[in-house]
């Protein structure tokens, strides 16, 4: 009767306070220059005494936790079965209830509305039941009047919510309402599963969680997937559903570590990892930035070795088992989603040396409090240690080193504190602590490593964005024309340069600033400057080794930045270094370079053939390039640059350590090419090679174009180019003098 009094009278206060809530509606209350919804202040009050009031209900031991299986117990099976299910659905109620009113979320007003009252009432319905699960009784004690009050306001919240969506007559699309709070609850049902309901059901169960058996490495692995897809799944969610993952999250761990807890002097969470559960809660309610770097810094490495080795190895359907691995995959994995949600920033360095002094503080403690209550007279004569706060007592880390043992025997701190005589091991918590810091710094290491790898992945993604942009853009421009025709056609048979400026990162200057070119085929050009004018980096940008800052570059129509393939695929280029895999013989090196190409098989021979009896080295192309001269791998890779028949050909100071013979021949196969209409663009600081060779120059100084001319046009007016190249480059000397003075 108890129970059907207490949900009838709910319902009543729930309906009341509806009525009440909804006439302080739209009412706001100011503090301090803060705005409060007065409605949504009270649920955020209820709810909070919901939290300290089912903490109490939570830290008291189960009756029916002794059960092992459903063969025995104070209920047969499917009352057993039914009952375990009811108290996991009203465990996952509470703490949505807890969480939902600081949240403007759908998922949980759906569950609160279509699926809490259904728990909300069976809970009611077998109360007694219930009662005799908690403490083997239905008269009313302590525990049951808490669990009722518990009840009582879950009640009120949940048919508040009910009569809230009644009032609003909201049916549109209901039954993805329904889906939404089922999808919502379902995605939280095992973080809020009671840890004693596998036991319950199944007994004990399953070999234990240890020395990488089977079911070890499930676990292990599992510490890395659910981070993970927890990651990939909300990693583009708004911050608030982050931060809302993130306290559930940490409220299931607070709430299993205080289940079925017997309330002594041992059962202080001031283990390392249980430490880090609670301090998690408080954390991503609060937005405590100290605290959060203690747990990143601390815990996460402490909860990493506890999962790796394991100091229990109950069977893993047990509670004992179950509740060490929430607490230490919780203690693991939740600081380290606080920064790869971004609801933290990015450590520092100095982040790591601030939570050393507050580690130690932690040392300390555990060391005072592991010598002085395992001193009682209660717990001194027992077999194990009452209690063992970060290993500091027991021999389960010394028995790894058997070695050590008379480090920990022989150097003990003892001192008298009232009827007990506290002992410490000194040395060998000093010893412990210091590897652990060592840990840390460790731990800081591998932090950088993945830090690098989500930038590189941040960088990639934006990149492909990017470049998916850019090609939507180029599909539109090209107005249905295939993609691998070129960008302007106008342009076929020439170099277009326009506006181009290249600056490189770090530097406040321009390596080239506004150049504008235009090259024909059937040219041999020549681009000349002193060194650091911006000649190679306006080559590089030319043949798309390095990106474009500003303007454009077009090769035969084709856009160097957005149609960097076809560009490419129209490019022979010789560099200045004669970069070329020496490990290769020269024809496997040609060869390799016109697969690249996609040059013809018989196209292909033919051309090397001819190339290679031009410049002598017909002998030797069976040879390793590594055993050729410095000449010799110029001209193999004059010979790859030409391979694929270029129609743009890009020489970087093609003639630097040649002897007479190997220039000749390279000049000779430069006229040629031009001849047959192609383009010849090359560098060079022989200035009477440029004057003999180029039908037109262009001289480069410091970063800006000085002068476009033909070599006619110059002899004309009664100079020479290298009259003209060094008068550019005095200018740009005086130039740089004056920049440099004036800062």
């Amino acid at each position: 009767m108890f129970q059907y009094i207490m949900l009838f009278s709910s319902i009543i206060l729930a309906l009341i306070l509806t009525f009440a809530l909804n006439a302080v509606k739209e009412k706001s209350l100011t503090i301090k220059n803060k705005t409060f919804n007065v409605k949504n202040s009270i649920l955020q009050i209820i709810s909070v005494a919901l939290f300290f009031i089912y903490i109490p209900h939570l830290f008291n031991y189960e009756v029916i936790t002794n059960q092992l299986g459903l063969e025995v117990g104070m209920f047969d099976k499917n009352t057993t079965i039914f009952l375990v299910v009811l108290r996991w659905l009203l465990y996952l109620t509470n703490a949505i209830l807890i969480v939902m009113p600081f949240f403007n979320k759908k998922g949980p007003v759906y569950y609160s509305v279509f699926f809490a009252p259904i728990f909300i009432v069976l809970n009611w319905i077998f109360f007694d039941k219930l009662s005799l699960t908690i403490t083997g009784s239905t008269e009313l004690s302590k525990q049951i009047i808490i669990y009722a009050i518990v009840m009582v306001i879950n009640s009120v919240i949940v048919f508040n919510k009910v009569f809230d969506f009644i009032f609003e007559k909201d049916y549109s699309k209901i039954h993805k309402k329904v889906l939404h709070g089922l999808a919502y609850g379902l995605f939280y049902l095992m973080a809020f599963m009671p840890i004693n309901s596998l036991q319950i059901l199944f007994g004990s169960y399953g070999q234990g969680a240890k020395n990488f058996t089977v079911i070890h490495r499930i676990y292990i692995y599992l510490s890395f997937i659910i981070p993970f897809i927890l990651y990939f799944l909300f990693r583009n969610k708004s911050m608030s559903d982050r931060r809302h993952l993130l306290i559930m999250l940490s409220l299931s761990g607070f709430m299993q570590f205080f289940f079925n807890r017997t309330p002594t002097i041992t059962s202080m969470p001031l283990h390392l990892c249980n430490t880090a559960i609670i301090i998690m809660f408080f954390v991503y309610v609060f937005k405590a930035e100290s605290a959060f770097y203690f747990t990143y810094f601390v815990n996460v490495p402490g909860a990493f070795f506890a999962i790796i080795m394991p100091n229990g190895d109950a069977p893993f359907t047990t509670f004992n088992s179950l509740l060490y691995w929430y607490n230490h995959w919780y203690a693991f994995f939740l600081p380290l989603l606080g920064v790869a949600l971004k609801l933290f920033k990015r450590p520092s360095f100095n982040m790591i040396k601030k939570a050393i002094p507050a580690f130690g503080v932690y040392v300390i403690l555990a060391a005072l409090l592991n010598g002085y209550i395992n001193n009682l007279p209660q717990y001194v004569n027992s077999k194990d240690p009452a209690v063992d706060y970060f290993f500091l007592y027991d021999n389960f880390l010394i028995n790894m080193l058997p070695w050590a043992y008379p480090l920990k025997r022989d150097f003990i701190l003892s001192f008298p504190l009232g009827e007990v005589t506290v002992k410490i091991f000194w040395l060998y918590v000093l010893l412990v602590f210091i590897v652990f810091i060592g840990f840390m710094f460790i731990t800081w290491g591998i932090y950088q490593i993945f830090f690098n790898l989500a930038d590189g992945h941040k960088a990639l993604f934006k990149k492909k964005t990017i470049v998916n942009d850019e090609m939507h853009k180029l599909i539109v421009e090209l107005n249905g024309r295939p993609l691998s025709e070129p960008l302007h056609p106008e342009g076929v048979d020439m170099i277009k340069i326009k506006n181009f400026s290249k600056r490189y990162d770090g530097s406040d200057r321009y390596a080239v600033k506004n150049l504008n070119l235009e090259i024909h085929g059937g040219e041999v050009f020549g681009f000349i400057g002193h060194n650091g004018a911006g000649k190679s980096t306006t080559i590089k940008s030319l043949v798309g080794v390095q990106t474009i800052t500003e303007g454009s570059i077009e090769i035969e129509g084709y856009d160097i930045s957005r149609q960097p393939l076809e560009a490419k695929l129209n490019i022979g280029f010789v560099s200045d270094n004669h970069a070329v895999y020496e490990q290769l013989t020269g024809r496997e090196y040609v060869e390799y370079i016109a697969d690249l190409y996609k040059v013809k098989k018989e196209d292909k021979e033919k051309t090397l053939l001819y190339y290679s009896d031009m410049f002598g080295l017909t002998n030797f192309l069976d040879c390793e390039i590594k055993s050729y001269s410095h000449g010799m791998k110029q001209k193999i890779s004059v010979i790859s640059s030409l391979i694929h028949n270029p129609k743009v050909w890009v020489l970087d100071e093609p003639f630097t350590g040649l002897d007479p013979t190997s220039t000749y021949q390279i000049k000779e196969c430069m006229r040629e090419h031009a001849k047959k209409g192609n383009i010849v663009f090359f560098s060079s600081h022989v200035i009477e090679v440029v004057e003999k060779m180029c039908d037109r120059v262009a001289i480069i100084c410091a970063g800006e174009l000085c002068l476009t001319d033909t070599v006619e046009n110059i002899k004309n007016k009664n100079l020479s180019v290298e009259e003209l190249y060094l008068k550019f480059s005095n200018y740009a000397n005086a130039k740089a003098v004056n920049e440099n003075s004036s800062k």
